[in-house]
């Protein structure tokens, strides 16, 4: 008899992605908690970057500021557990990208300086860590910018217009 491989890191994921991309509250629900059993089960398969990004996509596709708040919280225990040795849930690029999205999305006005903040923590983290892979990029940008617009601030337009200059002056990155 041959036996059933053990589930690895892509099925997990796949499973993780299942509940979440199910649009409803019950499938985040299932999805966080098969998360937490990853993290805590040591027999299991660990979560990964990838683990990570799919609940934040997920949590963040709810376009509320709540939303991406707790994808926000989501980053934050990433951040913590790569600075504690963990260098399996090192935060990317596109993990900072899918929150800062998570606020453009929201609508709400405070979204842009939410976003602006994390724009800047992920700017510092690239230089602490050593990494331009967590550097912000042009959806980085596009993303805070976003948020700006979308979020009804009387002096919204000024400070994405700031923000649209430096990222041409100070980070290289020509607007598209």
């Amino acid at each position: 008899l041959r036996r059933m491989p053990e589930p690895d890191e892509i099925s997990w994921n796949n499973v993780l992605a299942a509940y979440a991309n199910t649009g409803r509250d019950d499938g985040l629900v299932s999805a966080l908690r098969l998360l937490k059993a990853m993290e805590e089960n040591d027999d299991a398969v660990k979560p990964s970057t990838i683990s990570y990004n799919l609940i934040m996509d997920a949590m963040t596709n709810r376009g509320t500021i709540e939303s991406a708040e707790k994808a926000e919280k989501l980053l934050h225990k990433m951040e913590t557990q790569f600075e504690a040795g963990n260098t399996a849930v090192r935060p990317s690029g596109v993990s900072y990208n899918i929150v800062i999205n998570g606020y453009a999305k929201s609508g709400s006005p405070d979204a842009g300086d939410k976003a602006q903040a994390l724009l800047e923590r992920m700017s510092s983290q690239a230089e602490r860590w050593g990494s331009t892979e967590v550097s912000p990029d042009a959806v980085s940008y596009t993303s805070v910018i976003d948020s700006f617009a979308n979020s009804g601030q009387r002096d919204a337009a000024d400070r994405a217009e700031s923000l649209l200059n430096t990222m041409h002056a100070e980070s290289g990155i020509a607007p598209s």
